[in-house]
């Protein structure tokens, strides 16, 4: 069937003209999961979904990447954003379909706490090792007794060891330079998820004047990234890989969108956004609690991606014959409407297949 776009209209707008969610194509048995979130928390289908898919970027962002066609990659990280007016359930949408994720996070840090103990002490040791022969190799009186060889051999026995660190797969509200030293240490792979616009704030120049977004526009895609600081050590990833699934007011999100920086770099072309028909005025008191069956459905999934052994380089997952004639199709309405209706947001749709294949 023909794709069609609702009209576009500004974030002040009442977004009451758009066309419902799609939750027939969420796949079985978590659409059970969405709706019923939705239903027990009054939210709207829209705001859970996009949170889960956010979730699910997280497991699997840097495991698989699916192949479009030969030559046209994509990661399967995602960068969504959905904005909806204050108490419309944001936050407790977030609390409960991230809560597998913190426990995750909680079970692999007590698992590998042993290896982190040992890893930490021996980085201890062979530093104050290194930093005693480097000091007796430098002494007049004791250069004799430490030679530069067993200087370099430490230093190398240093940098041989894999350090392993607490994992922190999900941040809120973080600086460029804290997320790159985050990501560095977890495979170069991080999520922000919150129910606030703060990062865009830190984005637009709240603690810089210029502020850092290159980890941003490259960890969308996976390219190289690679930053020196004259006061310390800089930070240089093969293939960062991020996913953002940020659940924000739409004052917030129509004045960071106003930053000619960040427009002018295609930062806001990345995400994914939704924008939620309100269920103010229709919610009720009396609802029914989260299907647990289809909670605990939903955390099984996400654990065993998690879970998914990491392969050094990502999996191709490759699309189906339907998929290509529909990937095909979707490409061609896209792509002819990018000198017609969609003109005026040219920046956002030109990239509007690669985030929906990714």
């Amino acid at each position: 069937s023909e794709i069609t776009f609702s009209e576009f209209q500004p974030l002040e707008q009442p977004q009451t003209e758009l066309p419902p969610f799609p939750a027939d194509a969420i796949p079985e048995p978590i659409r059970k999961y969405v709706l019923s979130v939705a239903e027990a928390v009054q939210a709207p289908v829209d705001m859970v979904a996009i949170a889960v898919l956010s979730m699910f970027a997280t497991a699997t962002q840097g495991k698989f990447e699916i192949e479009v066609k030969p030559g046209w990659i994509e990661s399967v990280n995602l960068y969504c954003l959905v904005v909806a007016d204050p108490s419309e359930r944001k936050s407790p949408v977030l609390k409960e379909v991230e809560a597998p994720v913190f426990k995750w996070q909680a079970q692999e840090n007590e698992r590998r706490r042993p290896e982190i103990i040992e890893s930490a002490a021996k980085v201890k040791l062979l530093r104050q090792q290194l930093d005693s022969l480097q000091k007796a190799a430098a002494s007049p009186t004791r250069k004799r007794e430490v030679s530069i060889e067993e200087v370099l051999n430490k230093a190398k026995e240093l940098d041989s060891i894999e350090e392993v660190r607490e994992l922190q797969l999900v941040f809120d509200d973080v600086t460029p330079e804290a997320l790159a030293r985050a990501m560095q240490a977890n495979d170069e792979r991080a999520a922000i998820i919150s129910a606030e616009g703060g990062l865009f704030g830190t984005l637009a120049g709240r603690y810089s004047d210029v502020p850092n977004i290159d980890l941003f526009l490259k960890s969308y895609s996976g390219e190289f990234y690679n930053t020196t600081r004259i006061t310390r050590e800089g930070e240089s990833m093969e293939n960062p890989l991020l996913t953002i699934g940020i659940l924000g007011q739409p004052q917030i999100i129509s004045e960071i969108m106003q930053n000619t920086t960040l427009k002018g770099r295609g930062l806001f072309a990345r995400f994914l956004y939704s924008l939620p028909v309100s269920r103010t005025g229709e919610r009720v008191f009396d609802t029914v609690a989260v299907d647990s069956s289809a909670r605990a459905t939903y955390e099984e999934r996400l654990f065993e991606l998690f879970k998914a052994a990491d392969m050094g380089s990502a999996r191709t997952l490759h699309l189906s014959a339907a998929g290509k004639i529909q990937t095909r199709s979707w490409f061609n309405e896209v792509e002819r409407r990018l000198v017609s209706d969609l003109a005026p947001i040219k920046e956002w749709a030109g990239k509007l297949v690669e985030t929906q294949c990714g």
